[in-house]
């Protein structure tokens, strides 16, 4: 491993802003991750996953169905 001295202190961006403009999704694969209480969803035509409910949000949704899942991300990439 190496530590490399930049000579100042910098502001990087890890991740760029990035949007998409989509008028379908394609829903490659939906994952309940129950130890972090959170499920994602994976869209072809968007590159980054997206949490549909994490948290208090998971926990009140419940036993969640597709057509629950579908409607949320629909709500979620259009507000």
């Amino acid at each position: 491993m190496a530590t490399l001295n930049l000579g100042k202190t910098v502001t990087y961006q890890v991740a760029p802003a990035q949007t998409a403009t989509v008028s379908t999704l394609t829903i490659m694969r939906i994952v309940d991750l129950q130890q972090k209480q959170e499920v994602i969803a994976f869209v072809k035509e968007i590159n980054t996953p997206i949490t549909l409910w994490k948290g208090p949000a998971y926990v009140a949704v419940g036993d969640w169905t597709q057509a629950e899942a579908e409607a949320e991300l629909i709500a979620i990439v259009t507000k």
